[in-house]
């Protein structure tokens, strides 16, 4: 498969790249310019800002799969416009090149529209609002961007990303996380998966450590 990777200097998008080469994939990655140097060998680059809709269309074209570890980078009020701005932009790149599935990072206390919150999820997201409130509000956000697409999502919600491998050992459901943590290297994984798998298309799982 062709997988453009956004966010592909960061943590999770990092390790995308890395895993999807190593399984054979072609990867390519939008990148800010001056973060080029990060990226490994082997990756096709597409520079370009999260506002620049032509780069963000030259990238998506001839794509499979889009996958996305793209995230607020500081809790400030600008990152919800920026996130859910940059989401309407590969979205809307995504529909006029034909690309049906996207894979997107979010976190455990993202709500949906709509969703019930259990009691433990109702913590997490108050703890949120005191202390990451915009990260958290660029989040829902981008979600209701994704959500109003006609487009294969997957949205992935893990809880706190530690640093590591994939282990291989991890947990995907519905109604909440097992545990508090995961590896970056194992929500990679999830994520890559997802870009094949039909088993959580226009879900939003949550995917934790056992």
């Amino acid at each position: 498969m062709k997988l453009v990777v956004f966010g592909s200097t960061g943590r999770v998008g990092g390790s995308i790249v890395t895993q999807g080469l190593e399984a054979g994939h072609e990867v390519a990655a939008y990148t800010r310019p001056a973060s080029v140097g990060r990226l490994p060998a082997g990756v096709e680059i597409h520079r370009g800002e999260l506002d620049d809709a032509g780069a963000i269309a030259g990238a998506v074209a001839g794509a499979d799969v889009v996958l996305s570890g793209l995230g607020a980078r500081k809790n400030t009020p600008d990152q919800v416009p920026m996130l859910a701005g940059a989401y309407e932009q590969i979205c809307a790149a995504m529909a006029e090149a034909g690309v049906q599935r996207l894979v997107a990072i979010s976190g455990s206390a993202t709500r949906l529209p709509g969703e019930r919150v259990s009691f433990g999820r109702g913590v997490v997201r108050l703890i949120m609002k005191v202390l990451g409130r915009h990260i958290l509000g660029a989040n829902e956000a981008a979600a209701e961007v994704i959500l109003g697409t006609g487009l294969e999502w997957v949205l992935v919600r893990p809880p706190q990303i530690v640093d590591g491998e994939p282990t291989g050992k991890r947990v995907a459901d519905r109604d909440g996380t097992a545990s508090m943590r995961i590896t970056v290297g194992d929500v990679a994984a999830f994520m890559l998966e997802s870009a094949s798998s039909d088993e959580w298309v226009r879900a939003a799982p949550f995917v934790s450590a056992p």
